[in-house]
């Protein structure tokens, strides 16, 4: 059994537990600690599991929705840049993402 990071309840080992309040993420007992951006797109991702995450929504999940002109001018290359950066830290806890072209970033969990 694994502890969950935010409230020190009893967690069953397989269950993914993504804490936007302390930027954490669990599973099989491994707990990693993500940047807020991070921790964003992959509760976007998880929200939408099994299915993918758009890129417009995992743009908003970053941006909100605001104006074009607060946002990135390219999009799909910020949310490639910081899922890049993620892999790792998840590849640990049997969780993969993967492109879905043409339409966003699908979580694979093994």
């Amino acid at each position: 059994m694994t502890l969950c990071p935010c409230c020190g309840q009893r967690v069953d080992t397989d269950s993914l537990l993504v804490s936007l309040e302390t930027n954490t993420v669990s599973r099989r007992g491994h707990t990693a600690t993500l940047s807020p951006t991070h921790i964003e797109i992959l509760h976007k991702l998880q929200q939408t599991y099994p299915l993918p995450a758009t890129h417009e929504s995992l743009d908003n999940a970053l941006y909100g929705k605001t104006t074009l002109n607060s946002r990135s001018e390219q999009p799909k290359l910020v949310v490639r840049v910081h899922i890049s950066q993620m892999r790792r830290a998840l590849r640990a806890m049997g969780i993969e993402i993967e492109p879905v072209y043409g339409v966003g970033y699908r979580m694979v969990v093994s």
